[in-house]
């Protein structure tokens, strides 16, 4: 009886331990974030970023009042109070490939985006001081060129692209005379779905098809746990767990991409606790993989040793460095992740 009963439990581990591994098939993203300034701007300087967005006959799905659109409001005021603004400022909208064509390779082969004096010299472009562009771009981009004068200014930008892909939105100063200046406002990008970026739209239906998914598996499993309580094990119970926290995850990344959907506004909180259950979720997954490699868990919490009819405990005591090491990656996790909260985009 006690071969047979070795046997089974074997049986049973192996088959809870294939049945995790299949939960823990869908790719987990991670959560992201967007801003927009301040940034001190002297002369020579270009900020840049790109969004993708999806055109009305494109878009996997149009909400009642949507519409695909890039708007700026930025406000501009001098680093020094003392002294007043002047030059001018150029703000750009455009598809990817104008962008890669902006500007001029130098010799040092560098791409220069100004038309500078080096360039106007050599007469590879005709408007000193200005970006400068490849030939057909008005077709597909929008420029607006802003004056600087006083103790403030703004730069209040509306434009709808007319086809599906990559946009870029920049600001130069290509002037070489120009009052040091501090840029700091609001950009929103709208697709006809929301304000979730088209490359990260699918996440909503994902998670939640695996969320209902999960719960699913989740009743399931609660049910099977509850008909075999007298036999259950160890392993069984800790998948309960994980199941639980997948669950939880995947309601929270729902909620979370639901409310950016909707509003376009990243809800701190949320942001936070996606992060914790998320971090949280991966921790206890490792856990479960340690503990079933090492065969900590393929004993009933409180079985009967067949040969001597006495009860004793069928836990093993697993070793401190098979939790260390997933609760070393949580915390190391969570504070990544915390970190890359606040992301700036790329300058030249």
């Amino acid at each position: 009886m006690s071969r047979s009963y070795s046997r089974l439990r074997k049986q049973v581990a192996m088959s809870s331990s294939l049945f995790f591994i299949l939960l823990s098939l869908p790719i987990l993203v991670s959560c992201y974030n967007t801003q927009f300034g301040a940034f001190n701007v002297d002369s020579m300087t270009l900020i840049y970023r790109g969004v993708y967005l999806y055109d009305e006959k494109d878009s996997p799905r149009v909400r009642k009042g949507s519409k695909s659109e890039i708007s700026l409001d930025i406000k501009i005021v001098p680093k020094n109070s003392t002294s007043g603004l002047h030059g001018s400022i150029e703000t750009l909208i455009t598809t990817e490939e104008v962008f890669k064509n902006i500007g001029y390779v130098d010799k040092n082969k560098r791409r220069i985006a100004c038309c500078d004096d080096y360039a106007y010299t050599a007469k590879i472009c005709k408007n000193k001081d200005h970006l400068l562009l490849p030939q057909g771009w008005q077709s597909e981009s929008f420029l607006e060129r802003t004056s600087l004068s006083g103790s403030e200014s703004s730069i209040k930008v509306n434009y709808h692209p007319t086809k599906t892909g990559i946009y870029y939105v920049l600001t130069s100063v290509c002037e070489t005379d120009i009052s040091p200046l501090v840029m700091e406002g609001r950009m929103a990008v709208e697709n006809p779905f929301g304000h979730l970026p088209a490359t990260q739209y699918g996440s909503l239906p994902f998670y939640s098809v695996t969320c209902l998914a999960y719960f699913v598996c989740l009743v399931i499993w609660g049910m099977w746990c509850i008909s075999y309580s007298k036999e259950i094990m160890s392993v069984q119970l800790i998948i309960m767990v994980v199941l639980i926290s997948f669950v939880l995850n995947n309601v929270v990344k729902v909620i979370y991409l639901a409310v950016f959907n909707i509003t376009g506004n990243n809800v701190f909180v949320l942001v936070l606790l996606s992060i914790l259950v998320d971090c949280t979720t991966r921790a206890l997954t490792r856990i479960l993989t340690l503990l079933v490699c090492m065969g900590s868990l393929c004993l009933l919490p409180f079985s009967v040793d067949w040969a001597s009819a006495e009860p004793r405990s069928g836990t093993r005591p697993a070793s401190s460095w098979s939790s260390a090491c997933p609760t070393s990656r949580l915390l190391f996790g969570t504070h990544t992740a915390i970190c890359t909260l606040r992301t700036t985009p790329m300058r030249t």
